[in-house]
């Protein structure tokens, strides 16, 4: 298992019980923390944040580190002339 990538200067609580039903929890984010934090990241200009909730109830930021596996290349194009346009039946 990878090791745990936790956002530095970004906290995820849950809403206040007074919030509105639409209100689901609030991001406080300590910007000089966390720009110091994505600086480190390797990125293609994006970085994915998890909010989850621990087993005794509190609520985490992490990062997502997921990386696509699997098929590296496009199949290939279907060719035109290869297509019996008279098979077709509309």
């Amino acid at each position: 298992m990878a090791d745990k990538n936790f956002p530095d200067g970004f906290i995820f609580k849950k809403k206040h019980e007074n919030a509105p039903e639409f209100i689901k929890g609030m991001v406080a984010i300590n910007v000089g923390s966390f720009v110091a934090w994505l600086g480190k990241q390797e990125h293609n200009g994006w970085i994915d944040i998890d909010l989850k909730e621990s087993r005794e109830g509190k609520y985490y930021a992490e990062r997502n580190m997921f990386k696509k596996t699997g098929m590296t290349e496009k199949p290939p194009a279907l060719a035109e002339d290869n297509i019996d346009l008279d098979s077709i039946p509309f």
